[in-house]
């Protein structure tokens, strides 16, 4: 309910020009102050895994958004400002200790580079990463490298994958997850008792209390509870099982829509407006993964999101750019108006 209040709120607000460059600023001061608290706080390598989660999404989202669409090109400090953030932005990934990381981290770049219309260096950009990690993972230096990294590089080592390990205090080894694999086949077999309505968000406390106390160890334990209580790490799943295979269909295909539509709209913008969509574009890669890797809530309440923004977008701006045309600024990141947009209807 919070969500769809969230997103017709957003969308009341259609009418209304906003400055993206106060936006885009104040977003990017946040995020920087967020990471390095976390940083500072935990006062370890290991907490670099950290700022790979959704504030880091939204910091790495906005510089690339700022470089890309706001900076001049085609000089010294434009290309090595762009390198240097995907740099971070890969290694990150890799020491991130989340196998998934190291899909996320190259796609993240890929779509931010594909919306500036940078085509050539996306293919270049994602060709060398996939060599240094193959290179990596299988020589000598993945001994030496912290456990994080070698939990995430597992996955295009070549003698883990077939068989899947595990390594203390990180969990599975490999690119094979068994215990992913079987709560998603406990989640289908479920799905298939009640495909149509969903088995509801009721569930027998005592049920629960007996599959647990039953389970002789705590992998065990783990899998029996949350399959119990429907959380399949996967949100599709995850829907299905609550609410039936028609609405989590249905969600599904929304978040395509909003997805596309969102890729399509940053691609033709341009300016402090276009920086603020390549974040959002970034965020949506990272957040769409976690949510069919792990599934939540923050993931339905992120798509809400993302289509609150769309809806917000002025319309005649979303006309022109389907018509060919391009997203126009003034100097202070504010669009540019015309006639048809009420002077007073703009937002600093």
């Amino acid at each position: 309910l919070s969500a769809i209040a969230a997103y017709w709120g957003i969308r009341s607000l259609r009418d209304v020009q906003f400055n993206w460059k106060h936006i885009t600023i104040l977003i990017l001061c946040v995020t920087i102050i967020t990471s390095t608290w976390m940083m500072i706080k935990q006062i370890s390598l290991g907490i670099m895994s950290g700022i790979f989660r959704e504030y880091g999404w939204w910091l790495y989202g906005l510089l690339l958004g700022i470089i890309i669409k706001v900076s001049k090109r085609k000089t010294i400090l434009w290309n090595l400002s762009l390198y240097a953030v995907c740099i971070v932005l890969l290694a990150n990934a890799l020491i991130s200790g989340y196998r998934s990381r190291i899909l996320f981290g190259p796609l993240m770049i890929g779509v931010a580079l594909w919306t500036g219309g940078m085509r050539k260096q996306m293919i270049v950009a994602l060709c060398i990463f996939t060599v240094v990690t193959l290179c990596i993972a299988n020589s000598a230096i993945y001994q030496d490298a912290p456990l994080r990294a070698q939990r995430v590089l597992s996955v295009v080592r070549l003698d883990q994958r077939t068989t899947p390990r595990k390594i203390y205090g990180l969990g599975e080894m490999g690119p094979r997850s068994p215990w992913r694999m079987r709560v998603w086949s406990i989640a289908v077999k479920q799905i298939r008792k009640k495909p149509l309505l969903g088995h509801g968000y009721g569930f027998d406390a005592s049920l629960l209390l007996a599959d647990v106390g039953s389970a002789p160890n705590v992998p065990e334990l783990i899998t029996r509870g949350v399959s119990t209580v429907g959380q399949f790490h996967n949100i599709a799943l995850n829907l299905m099982y609550f609410w039936g295979v028609p609405i989590g269909f249905a969600f599904c295909v929304a978040w395509l829509w909003a997805f596309w539509r969102l890729i399509s709209l940053t691609s033709s913008a341009k300016g402090w407006f276009g920086a603020f969509l390549v974040a959002t574009s970034v965020y949506m890669v990272g957040a769409s993964g976690q949510a069919f890797v792990n599934g939540g809530g923050d993931s339905y309440v992120l798509l809400c999101t993302v289509m609150g923004i769309l809806q917000a977008v002025t319309p005649k701006a979303l006309l022109h750019m389907d018509a060919g045309n391009t997203y126009s600024e003034d100097e202070h990141g504010c669009p540019q108006s015309d006639d048809t947009v009420p002077k007073d209807n703009l937002v600093n």
